[in-house]
């Protein structure tokens, strides 16, 4: 039976926990200013807005084992009562100390903060994957389009963000792959291996979509001294940053893993199939790069609108991945056939968005420059 005060209660609970929640998000950013360089704050944060998602999905997971064998709390440790309350004062103390540290020269901190990335000492060794970049890719201009957008996507905080809601969701299908990895991806049954180029895509979705906003969008004009020739250059060098890391290393860690544990033959087969399928859906995805990356101001609203669009994008892999079991993983002639097949597509399509992307960021530059609006002043 409830009682005449018992939704006032339930009110107060919940005000009371959404207080305590706020100073414990209070105390959490005084002990980042405390034991973290403030120009190296935004970043550590990020990481740490993914922790409340895994305690999600691993008090899910307990959950869920929960139900089929009921937990016991051990008789080794303390009473539970007495575990809670020193949690209890040991979070009182954290929020405490570092509310401490939100005093009088908070304000000093404020601009190191905001701007973010400190200043590192840089290394003169020149890359050896800088080089490489520069032999396969066209010239200096494509190794500097690698460089650019690789280090950019490690520092930049709209790109990290995107990537960093994604983890979860990406950890929880490793899991997935990993409990059925022995039994091979060329079996009768579906195998949550055959998402591997699937969810590769889904990464280079949000990535290729979010790359044209950045924090550091004020250095745009450097590009306007940049020629054209070097401009095409620099598009190849951005396929390159993307194709690397998300497409070829993954594959060939699969293949590492995958030669360990099947045949030879089914291990290279199943990489190189999903490196293809992999590097297909980065050449369509390039076609979201609309302007120089990091060369625009965040939007408002756009996190909101990536997240309908890759909702999206997973309906659609959901069923590419239902087509790929049922007519090519059926026989081994026919994936290497379809591997082939797609193999000079993505090659066709790679070329095509080369040019494609070079003539975008080339029309970007002449429109806030103003070149591209002359003639029609003119004819006015």
């Amino acid at each position: 039976d409830t009682h005449w005060y018992s939704p006032f209660a339930y009110l107060g609970t919940a005000a009371l926990l959404g207080f305590a929640i706020a100073l414990s998000c209070c105390g959490l950013f005084g002990m980042l200013l405390r034991i973290v360089e403030p120009s190296r704050v935004r970043a550590v944060a990020q990481t740490v807005e993914m922790s409340p998602l895994l305690i999600v999905a691993v008090l899910n997971t307990l959950n869920a084992r929960g139900k089929s064998r009921p937990f016991h709390w051990p008789e080794w440790l303390p009473n539970l009562n007495l575990v809670l309350a020193v949690l209890a004062l040991l979070f009182l103390g954290f929020v405490a100390f570092g509310l401490r540290a939100l005093r009088s020269d908070f304000l000093s901190k404020i601009a190191a903060v905001s701007q973010g990335h400190g200043a590192k000492a840089k290394s003169g060794r020149r890359s050896i994957l800088g080089a490489l970049v520069s032999t396969l890719f066209g010239g200096p201009g494509a190794r500097a389009g690698q460089e650019f957008v690789s280090k950019l996507l490690r520092r930049d905080i709209q790109i990290r963000r995107g990537l960093i809601g994604m983890l979860p969701s990406a950890a929880l299908f490793l899991a997935a792959m990993g409990r059925s990895f022995k039994d091979g991806p060329f079996t009768a049954s579906f195998s949550p291996l055959h998402g591997l180029p699937h969810i590769i895509g889904l990464l280079l979705f949000a990535v290729c979509g979010n790359l044209p906003n950045g924090t550091d969008h004020k250095a745009n004009w450097l590009f306007q001294l940049a020629p054209e020739q070097a401009m095409r250059q620099f598009a190849r060098g951005i396929h390159a940053a993307l194709l690397l890391p998300f497409v070829v290393i993954p594959n060939l860690v699969m293949f590492c893993v995958g030669a360990a544990f099947w045949p030879l033959r089914d291990a290279a087969l199943f990489s190189t199939y999903s490196a293809v399928i992999s590097a297909l859906y980065l050449s369509a995805e390039m076609n979201l790069i609309t302007h120089i990356p990091f060369s625009q101001p965040p939007k408002a609203g756009r996190q909101a609108m990536s997240l309908a669009y890759l909702t999206m994008g997973g309906t659609a892999a959901a069923i590419l991945m239902a087509l790929q079991y049922f007519f090519l993983f059926k026989s081994t002639a026919l994936i290497v056939a379809a591997t082939v097949i797609f193999a000079l597509t993505a090659a066709l399509l790679t070329y095509a968005s080369w040019g494609a992307l070079a003539s975008r960021m080339l029309f970007r530059l002449q429109t806030d420059s103003g070149e591209a609006t002359v003639l029609y002043q003119e004819v006015e």
